[in-house]
């Protein structure tokens, strides 16, 4: 799914992700979802419940990102609400959903946001869905996901 986020100027932004199914994630430990290893501590958004039972999870993670004419970025994760910065191999949404976490961009190799007037990617997903002895599989499951991806403005 394409993403893309335009301002008039340039301006420092970053992501933050709010999961509307919190508490209903299937955390697949030992499995690699979007080239993420999964630890017990992977952040990883709900799918949901059906009749009291955990559907499953997902990763997301923003790839192919490019800002204004097409420049190169490099990916920074902040733990600390922006105050510091540390460089990551992805937009990984999964992280931005932890309290004061938050995701950008930034020029190659420079632990600082970038100005940007645009940037855009693809929006990835892998979900995994819980055991078949977890679910009643006599009945359709909906898969019912939901995040927020929200606009920081730095």
């Amino acid at each position: 799914m394409s993403f893309v986020l335009t301002c008039d100027a340039s301006t420092r932004v970053a992501l933050r992700t709010f999961d509307a199914r919190a508490g209903s994630a299937v955390v697949p430990v030992g499995k690699v979802l979007l080239g993420v290893p999964v630890a017990s501590n992977t952040p990883v958004f709900g799918l949901g419940t059906a009749e009291g039972k955990k559907i499953g999870g997902y990763v997301s993670i923003i790839k192919e990102v490019t800002a204004d004419d097409n420049t190169a970025v490099g990916y920074l994760h902040s733990a600390d609400s922006g105050k510091t910065w540390v460089s990551r191999p992805n937009l990984d949404l999964g992280q931005a959903s932890l309290p004061q976490h938050l995701v950008t961009v930034s020029s190659p190799g420079v632990k600082a946001p970038l100005a940007v007037k645009s940037f855009s990617g693809t929006i990835s997903i892998q979900a995994v869905v819980n055991k078949a002895s977890e679910l009643n599989l006599a009945h359709v499951i909906n898969l019912d996901g939901q995040a927020t991806i929200q606009v920081v403005y730095l």
